[in-house]
């Protein structure tokens, strides 16, 4: 019985001695996403809190106005009475 030679890669070549075996590369894309996925909820994240910080300054602000308003239209009644 003869023995049959390794299999060569799809390009024809033999392996080099220090390329990745093929689970390395599953492993590399696993980690890139895995990282571009912490940095996607670490965006989405502080985009919230700056979002809702923005939105509160916001209500705020215009609570103060409606306020002062009132204040202005009883010392305008108070006034005039």
């Amino acid at each position: 019985m003869t023995s049959l030679p390794p299999p060569r890669q799809a390009s024809g070549l033999p392996p080099s001695p220090g390329s990745a075996p093929a689970g390395a590369t599953t492993s590399l894309a696993w980690r890139l996403s895995l990282g571009a996925a912490a940095v996607l909820v670490a965006f989405v994240a502080l985009t919230a809190v700056g979002l809702d910080q923005r939105f509160g300054d916001s209500a705020r602000a215009a609570r103060q106005e409606l306020l002062l308003a009132q204040v202005y239209r009883l010392m305008a009644a108070a006034e005039v009475g």
